[in-house]
């Protein structure tokens, strides 16, 4: 158990130094093309070319936030996994941090749905919920929009509830320890 943790312990610091230097490429990246028209994925969010550059400053701020807090998610991760090397798995402490992670990856998923609706054009808008010209195009546009939301928030949501789960068993299995500890 010791061996694996220690193994997940230094991958969680090689994923933290990883979205830093992502988060320093994409704010040099965005500080240089400035004034340029890109069309590229923004942290995973797809802008397109009738974004206004204070729109880009918004959505860049609020996704530099949100990369901050998961690197701060990683960190409480991280000291959890700590105190599962020194034998400490079933506590009360660790099924909370566990769950503040959990929480926490929740709100990234909503305000990256957030984000991804307000980048969004407002034609464009109008032509996802629906133009009276052509019911198959908007419905096309539709699948899209929701299928671009699927697949960004997917990969967040199942680990999500998967560490959800998992701070519930560690806090019955905390209250059961106590229990055990107090019979004779």
């Amino acid at each position: 158990m010791k061996k694996i943790s220690n193994i997940l312990h230094l991958l969680l610091i090689a994923f933290q130094l990883f979205i830093i230097s992502i988060i320093i490429a994409k704010t040099t990246h965005f500080f240089m093309k400035f004034d340029s028209v890109e069309t590229n994925p923004f942290f995973g969010i797809h802008l397109s070319e009738e974004t206004s550059s204070t729109s880009r400053l918004i959505i860049f701020g609020i996704t530099l936030l949100l990369m901050i807090f998961l690197c701060y998610l990683i960190n409480i991760f991280r000291n959890v996994i700590l105190d599962f090397n020194q034998r400490l798995i079933f506590n009360k402490e660790n099924g909370k941090q566990l769950k503040k992670v959990a929480i926490g990856l929740l709100f990234i998923c909503l305000a990256i749905l957030i984000i991804t609706i307000l980048s969004l054009p407002y034609h464009n808008l109008y032509e996802v919920l629906g133009s009276k010209d052509n019911a198959y195009r908007s419905g096309y546009n539709l699948g899209l929009f929701t299928g671009r939301i699927i697949g960004l928030l997917f990969p967040i949501i199942v680990p999500a509830i998967f560490i959800l789960l998992i701070s519930y068993i560690i806090k019955e299995g905390s209250f059961i320890k106590n229990e055990n500890d107090l019979t004779i």
